[in-house]
């Protein structure tokens, strides 16, 4: 634990502080007062959200992250900023309704963008499909930002192309999938040999006049190889290609409706064709317990949940 001044007493109740119910102004003027003192006392109740969730959205943009532009919506101090940049992002834009907050993120000089704005009344202030990755940490919970901000997250996702399919003609029956410049193809030992237009039937050969031993000659195959031709369903994925938001959630007892009403919207989002689940992961030890309600006979620590869904090509998320 580190030394910052405050015992975990004193953390709980400023975190119970700004928790509590009371109005825009109040609680943006509590954090303004707290932005120089927020990452010393979080650290006391091993708050591990921004660093969970990095390494989360690291592991499903494995390629080319360094390029990758990432919305830090309601970025604090910059702390999943910095947790990104550990793991080789570097390119950020910052939204935040502190002022205070802002003023200490931009002393990291790691956002090229930071912008003071509230979440959930307006519209964000981003252009739309700007962003290749979007992240929320921390802000998603009963009180702070409303679960219909989820959209507004979506308008500025960029979306990914759509899923191309084809079947082809491949030798090895035994085959692996190769990710290559966030493309997944089909890939084996062998080349492929020839693209099918079209979903071919068993009779696709016969039909066309070919058989075993035209195919060796046209392919310039041995007979045995000819005869371990296969046809496979190949999809053109998009698992590196970005359009990713990553949001968390704490799983305590009083988050728990909030992060049903959260999860149904997902699912809403979803059914609807505008993003699809890419991972959810449940944490055990998100932070230590900061309030009597939080607190079980199983853990000292409350659990939490990191989100990731990657948007795809649909209708425009404003209809």
């Amino acid at each position: 634990m580190a030394d910052c001044g405050k015992g975990l007493q004193q953390v709980r109740d400023i975190i119970a502080a700004a928790r509590k119910d009371c109005s825009l102004s109040e609680k943006l003027q509590f954090y303004d007062n707290w932005a120089t003192q927020y990452e010393e006392d979080v650290s006391v109740v091993e708050y591990k959200a921004p660093h969970l969730a990095a390494l989360a959205l690291a592991s499903v943009c494995q390629l080319n992250r360094e390029s990758k532009l990432v919305l830090d919506v309601a970025c604090g101090t910059g702390r999943a900023a910095e947790e990104l940049h550990r793991c080789g992002f570097n390119l950020f834009h910052g939204l935040d309704g502190s002022a205070g907050m802002l003023e200490v993120a931009k002393k990291k000089e790691l956002y090229q963008e930071l912008k003071q704005s509230l979440l959930g009344p307006k519209q964000l202030p981003c252009d739309s499909e700007k962003y290749d990755a979007v992240i929320i940490v921390g802000a998603l919970s009963d009180g702070n930002v409303p679960v219909s901000v989820l959209p507004e997250l979506l308008r500025v996702t960029k979306p990914v192309p759509k899923v191309h399919n084809d079947f082809r003609w491949i030798l090895d029956p035994v085959w692996r999938l190769h990710e290559e410049e966030g493309i997944v193809s089909c890939y084996t030992g062998a080349t492929f040999l020839e693209e099918v237009g079209g979903p071919p039937k068993r009779s696709t050969i016969r039909k066309s006049g070919q058989n075993i031993h035209s195919i060796s000659i046209l392919y310039g195959l041995t007979l045995r190889e000819a005869q371990h031709l296969v046809l496979v369903w190949v999809s053109y994925g998009y698992t590196d290609y970005g359009g990713l938001v990553c949001m968390t959630a704490r799983s305590s007892i009083p988050n728990l409706q909030y992060k049903a009403e959260l999860e149904e919207e997902m699912s809403s989002l979803q059914n609807k064709g505008f993003w699809e689940q890419v991972l959810v992961q449940e944490e055990e030890h998100w932070m230590k317990v900061t309030s009597e309600r939080e607190i079980t006979q199983e853990s000292d620590y409350i659990p939490g949940v990191i989100y990731i869904y990657r948007k795809m090509s649909a209708p425009s998320i404003a209809s």
